[in-house]
């Protein structure tokens, strides 16, 4: 049960028409699964490991007009030790390395611990980021001891610099990849 004073709202999803997505290896179309929520399984490669340019068009609905967005991803990030993170001595820190990335972009390490304590489930998550050309970045321990003690995981995802685009409708349009 939480207590105290959390931000409340109404959110409603933006209809933004017809979106696709065009890339160095073909187009595809991100067909809106509810109100304001477009996505899909891109098929396999692409993604070129190499990056590329990646350009948004939307035709525009009832609440939004028309726009074209680019996002311009670089190589990709491969996190060269993941296998590392199998086996967390929380007191030590946990040391992740990556290779790839654009320079302008950044890397999220996410991770997350469960545990039952007094018979209780208990989950805690912590993110941080760095820019993707460090290569490298060292979770503290202080982070990683306030986790319970169990079974866990983490994740290492890059997110490419934001680009701003504007639309009739929008007070402010931003897309970014995310790989």
């Amino acid at each position: 049960e939480f207590s105290g004073n959390f931000p409340t709202g109404v959110f409603a999803g933006l209809d933004a028409g017809a979106i696709g997505i065009a890339g160095p290896e073909g187009a595809s179309a991100l067909p809106s699964s509810f109100l304001g929520a477009y996505s899909a399984m891109l098929p396999a490669g692409f993604l070129p490991a190499a990056g590329g340019t990646f350009v948004f068009t939307g035709d525009g609905g009832a609440d939004v007009g028309s726009f074209t967005a680019t996002v311009n991803l670089a190589d990709t990030m491969v996190w060269t030790n993941a296998a590392a993170s199998a086996n967390i001595t929380r007191s030590q820190g946990q040391t992740i390395t990556w290779t790839g990335g654009a320079p302008d972009s950044y890397v999220q390490i996410s991770g997350s611990s469960r545990a039952l304590i007094s018979d209780q489930p208990m989950t805690a998550t912590y993110s941080c980021y760095a820019p993707a050309a460090a290569g490298q970045f060292t979770m503290p321990a202080s982070v990683l001891l306030v986790l319970p003690a169990g079974t866990g995981s983490t994740s290492v995802t890059n997110y490419s610099a934001v680009h701003a685009f504007t639309a009739a409708g929008l007070d402010i349009g931003t897309a970014n990849g995310v790989a």
